[in-house]
């Protein structure tokens, strides 16, 4: 059984940054109750998501390519950005159909449990991202 998609195997680069900008705001590392905690004062502006992808785009095309500059004017560069928000919205829902998959018996019925308030809580995010 897959656990971990991002650490599953080498991903595209934009959703391995739209898991990142998600987990600006998701704190599962240092869990308040029910068991995680959402900072949606965090959530990554549009300026913060385009300085993120110009930095690790222009890193790899320097990498592969050469000398590159980064223009929201480039189709390029603009899908890059896209991709990322999109892969964004695709992460909370991965995230939120993990939360029912991983649903016991006994968590079923109780709302309370970390399943569920992780399950709304990326449901959350995934309509800001919507947004």
């Amino acid at each position: 059984m897959l656990i971990d998609y991002e650490y599953g195997m080498w991903n595209p680069w934009c959703y391995d940054m739209g898991n990142y900008l998600n987990e600006w705001v998701c704190d599962n590392a240092h869990p308040c109750a029910p068991g995680v905690t959402y900072y949606f004062d965090n959530w990554p502006t549009n300026e913060e998501i385009e300085s993120l992808i110009k930095q690790y785009w222009l890193l790899e095309k320097r990498t592969i390519e050469g000398d590159w500059h980064w223009s929201l004017d480039n189709a390029e560069c603009r899908k890059a950005v896209e991709q990322t928000k999109a892969c964004m919205i695709l992460n909370n829902y991965y995230w939120a159909v993990w939360a029912v998959m991983m649903l016991n018996e006994e968590e079923e019925t109780n709302p309370e449990g970390f399943h569920w308030f992780f399950l709304t809580g990326r449901c959350e995010m995934h309509l800001k991202c919507v947004e």
